[in-house]
């Protein structure tokens, strides 16, 4: 809609919405029954390129703070038009690094009085200087400020509110999402943990995801996560691609002289390039030097089989099955139903398995006061961990240490249990672990998902697991899926995404994919009522309880099977 409407509709005091649906934004609530929400770009959407206007002469007010909307919302280089609406210093001042997503529905004139335009509208999420994106609790809202001034007979905007204004259309079209693969710190083991950024559609060559892999992790990853490059690390010549093989040239000093860094930093390549799909091999060298390959295995065409050693124990082959609880006993459910690892007479209230094969198990009495640990050799030769009150949220990280809350109100701890030896308390930062009603530790073991009750309500976050010669912490937590109500429980999907068991607005509960970018998806098919508990695995499918101690699974064709009664349903970690 040009700018001339705009004004029509500032005119007649209507709402800005559809005025400023060319601006860039991330998406947050959608469809009702499609749920697209919170800063999910659709990266289906067609590559339509939008060419700014610049200023015209004798343009009003209004008409120069929705034309620096309209060209802010594009990702043309420096932002170019945007600047011609500012005056000099204004242009000087404006960092156009961090993005402030609004509800383009709810966008209104506020203040317009002769050099000065106020707007409202409601922030939905943001993207910080790094790409990483944040949502916003509950549609924040915000008044946004102009000040203009006269440059001969036309208005410029003198001061500019800092950063960019981006409406969920535009941020759809002008962003998309990529994740950078990066290590585990130590002293957990090297696996590979994704770090999801938004950059602009036009910076996503592979050249362009080479150097932003090569500038490191997000500020909020770099506290439990790493690069293997050495510092300085570049290309030495742009990345090219040929039959699917992309060729990767870096400078002879940014590569590692150990082995073991060396690999690790060739599988943060091959995973972050391998994500487009135009690649399915890379080939990287120093510059006149001869190509890389893993090891001594002297392949140095690079595949995402190659990565395999470096993924989290929870993407590993083979796919595991699914445990629950039925009668105090344990059981598994693949292609059926049978008697699960731990003994029938345990009287279970949960079960834990560790993932990849790690072969150890973990399971909490009826009444919740007794923790037992197993090997899966030996599942029949339990080991009393601890005795204690309301213990809860078993989860298993890629490392075989058992992650367990434990207490009520004041008293409620996280502990966390390696194969043998004693538990070490977990500290938590920026919450109180009396907030935790569901605990899951990602497999990478740097990383936990969390449903915590807040004075809004249960609420889903992700949080840094970190550990030091002070001791293991819980922190800077980040919320996740803020356009769903009431969550019930989280998993780890994989790597990437969580299941949230939880309600849209005015819907029944059901589960959910939540990116870690941003994007919720609802599971396929009509799920079945009163679900309370929701598990899931990469490329298995998704396992549920219900208030009635049933079990269901969801078939390939989007319906939820019944298997039978149970509760607790889980896959390893």
């Amino acid at each position: 809609m040009s700018r001339r409407t705009l004004i029509a509709l500032v005119a007649l005091s209507a709402a800005l919405s559809s005025v400023l649906s060319g601006c860039a934004d991330i998406p947050t609530t959608g469809d009702p029954e499609t749920v697209k929400a919170q800063g999910a770009p659709a990266q289906s959407v067609p590559q339509v390129r939008v060419i700014a206007q610049g200023p015209r002469p004798a343009d009003s007010q209004i008409s120069i703070v929705s034309g620096f909307l309209e060209a802010s919302g594009t990702t043309e280089e420096g932002f170019a038009t945007a600047r011609k609406f500012l005056t000099p210093d204004g242009s000087a001042r404006w960092a156009a690094r961090e993005i402030t997503i609004y509800d383009q529905d709810e966008f209104s004139l506020v203040e317009r009085t002769g050099d000065r335009v106020v707007l409202a509208t409601r922030a939905v999420g943001r993207v910080d200087y790094q790409g990483v994106y944040l949502a916003e609790s509950s549609k924040r809202a915000v008044q946004v400020s102009f000040q203009l001034a006269r440059m001969g007979v036309d208005w410029r905007i003198a001061s500019p509110p800092p950063g960019l204004l981006v409406s969920q259309q535009d941020f759809e079209r002008e962003y998309r999402q990529i994740d950078n693969y990066f290590i585990a710190r130590p002293p957990r083991t090297s696996v590979l943990v994704p770090d999801p950024v938004y950059t602009a559609r036009t910076q996503v060559s592979p050249t362009a995801r080479v150097e932003s892999l090569l500038r490191g992790p997000s500020r909020w990853l770099s506290a439990v996560a790493m690069t293997a490059a050495p510092s300085g690390a570049e290309l030495a010549e742009p990345v090219t691609i040929l039959s699917g093989v992309a060729l990767v040239r870096l400078t002879p000093e940014s590569v590692p002289i150990e082995g073991v860094a060396r690999d690790l930093m060739l599988a943060q390549i091959v995973m972050t390039l391998t994500q487009d799909p135009e690649i399915n091999q890379v080939e990287i060298r120093a510059a006149g030097q001869p190509a890389l390959s893993f090891g001594d295995a002297g392949n140095t065409t690079l595949r995402r089989q190659d990565v395999v050693p470096y993924l989290p124990a929870d993407l590993r082959p083979p796919p595991p099955p699914a445990y629950f609880v039925r009668d105090g006993a344990a059981f598994t459910v693949g292609l059926g139903v049978s008697p699960g690892p731990l003994p029938a007479e345990t009287e279970l209230a949960e079960i834990a398995v560790a993932p990849g094969g790690v072969g150890l198990l973990a399971g909490i009495s009826e009444d919740r006061t007794t923790l037992w640990t197993a090997r899966a050799d030996q599942p029949k030769e339990l080991t009393v961990r601890a005795r204690g009150v309301n213990l809860r949220s078993l989860s298993f990280d890629g490392d075989g240490d058992l992650w367990v809350v434990e207490g009520v109100a004041r008293s409620t701890v996280v502990r966390r249990y390696p194969p043998t030896g004693e538990a070490l308390r977990v500290a938590s930062s920026g919450f109180e672990a009396r907030q935790i009603s569901r605990l899951r530790v990602a497999a990478d073991g740097v990383r936990v998902a969390m449903v915590l009750d807040t004075i809004e309500g249960a609420q889903v976050y992700i949080a840094q697991a970190s550990e030091s010669a002070s001791g293991l912490r819980i922190a800077a937590p980040r919320r996740m899926a803020a356009a769903l109500s009431d969550p019930r429980s989280v998993d780890w999907a994989d790597p990437g995404h969580l299941v949230v068991l939880a309600a849209p607005p005015n819907a029944q509960v059901q589960p959910f994919e939540v990116s870690l970018s941003g994007p919720i998806e609802p599971f396929a098919g009509t799920p079945p009522p009163g679900m309370t508990e929701v598990s899931v695995t990469f490329g298995q499918p998704a396992i549920a309880a219900t208030k009635k101690n049933e079990i269901y699974r969801l078939r390939e064709d989007g319906t939820w099977f019944k298997e039978g009664p149970g509760t607790a349903p889980t896959y390893p970690g």
